[in-house]
């Protein structure tokens, strides 16, 4: 097993790991897809004029900051 650094002290860890983690994580991943996929389904979302569009970068977690999105009836 590789060991690994422990995360800095204010790191954002989406439901953690460990003996600490998240026991509703795989179901709130779930939700979370099921609900895009609702809501993409029968909106469609674009950029507000002004806003440029926002690339995640790998990482430990994905929160592209500054995400401007407007949904309109399909």
């Amino acid at each position: 097993m590789v060991q690994r650094a422990p995360p800095p002290r204010h790191a954002f860890v989406p439901f953690a790991a460990g003996a600490r983690k998240c026991i509703g994580d795989a179901f709130a991943m779930s939700e979370a897809a099921l609900t895009l996929a609702t809501i993409t389904a029968r909106r469609s979302l674009k950029h507000l004029p002004g806003h440029r569009e926002v690339r995640p970068a790998a990482g430990g977690g994905l929160r592209p900051r500054g995400l401007r999105i407007q949904a309109t009836p399909r």
